[in-house]
């Protein structure tokens, strides 16, 4: 495989070091650089042959090669939402300083450059990886305890869009992930009974594993894209699913505009939990996003909704005769909206 172009004023340094794509029958070298490498409070645990071949299998796997000799490793993918991941940046101790791992980012920030999002998972004592990714753009996004299950917490860096992550005195609010189908789907069979008569028939398939996982890589996509801002609620408390708030049909130039859905499980109704949930994504919808009007619609015998709407200040529009197919017949609904007007034009299309 021929050497990629490298963007560095080490280049003459750096020419005797070899780029190529690793390939499954190499898993054997990944095993014995892993174990030169391993420091165990900074990296997870070395990979095993299964845990290799599955690594080259599941990512572009870059060996970085000296004489013949693997030096370091660097390695990215591409996720179905349309972000890019990077991992298994890693030199050897006897090679580090010479700017490879530096190269080596710009070679994978080369192939991820048309991606909305890019992010990396490091210890938050990498002292020396940290400073690295921060010169390419990247900025610590979270932390994440026991990250690997070996008790260290790891922190992640993203440059690009960031995944809203909003919390108040009792919820946290964030885009769903793909580990979380199971529990949405959980959600959705346990309100059931209840939610079906404020919604859409659903399809066959709704309640199953399956469909959720499909609807996660959606909504994450249609994030990244600007069509969407999809986000769960949590408990603070013990992070049970409670509701999901949808703000959806983005449509930018001079509407700048979207509209707003959720719903909350029964058990929580009455408890002021979806005000408070609205009223901060709002502002972030407002204040981040920068969407100057959400549109929201209910059927009028909907009190809980209306009462909702009206706290978070929306004003009545009008009325729409058989504006929507809900749960097999056409409704009535009540237009609402509300306006930002600290609204700035920030360029956006």
């Amino acid at each position: 495989m021929s050497k990629p172009t490298i963007n560095t004023t080490n280049k003459e340094r750096l020419s005797k070091f070899v780029f190529e794509q690793a390939t499954e029958n190499q898993a054997d070298m990944l095993v014995e650089f892993e174990q030169t490498i391993a420091v165990p409070k900074l990296y997870s645990k070395p990979l095993d042959l299964p845990g290799a071949i599955k690594e080259i299998q599941e990512n572009i796997y870059y060996f970085i090669k000296h004489d013949g000799v693997l030096v370091g490793t660097a390695a990215y993918c591409k996720r179905e939402d349309g972000s890019c991941y990077i991992s298994n940046m890693a030199v050897g101790p006897a090679y580090r300083g010479q700017g490879i791992a530096r190269a080596a980012l710009e070679l994978l920030m080369d192939k991820c450059a048309n991606s909305h999002r890019i992010d990396l998972v490091t210890h938050p004592e990498n002292f020396r990886s940290i400073p690295l990714y921060e010169s390419f753009g990247f900025v610590i996004e979270s932390r994440i305890e026991n990250y690997y299950g070996d008790g260290e917490p790891r922190v992640v860096m993203a440059k690009g869009k960031s995944w809203p992550n909003i919390s108040t005195k009792r919820c946290i609010l964030r885009l769903p992930n793909l580990e979380e189908s199971q529990l949405m789907c959980n959600f959705a069979i346990q309100n059931k009974a209840y939610l079906q008569q404020w919604e859409p028939l659903q399809p066959d398939n709704y309640y199953t594993n399956d469909y959720w996982m499909d609807k996660i890589l959606q909504l994450r996509a249609d994030f990244l894209n600007d069509k969407s801002c999809c986000l769960n609620i949590y408990l603070q408390e013990n992070q049970q699913l409670i509701g999901i708030v949808n703000y959806s049909n983005f449509v930018r130039g001079a509407f700048q505009s979207c509209f707003l859905g959720f719903k909350i499980a029964e058990e929580m109704q009455g408890k002021g939990l979806m005000t408070e949930a609205l009223q901060v994504s709002i502002a972030y919808i407002f204040e981040t996003l920068n969407l100057h009007r959400i549109a929201a619609n209910y059927m009028p015998h909907n009190i809980a909704s209306a009462k909702v709407l009206e706290k978070c200040r929306f004003r009545q529009e009008g009325i729409a005769e058989d504006y929507l197919y809900i749960n097999g017949k056409w409704e009535k609904h009540i237009l609402t909206s509300l306006i930002n007007h600290e609204w700035k034009n920030k360029g956006n299309k």
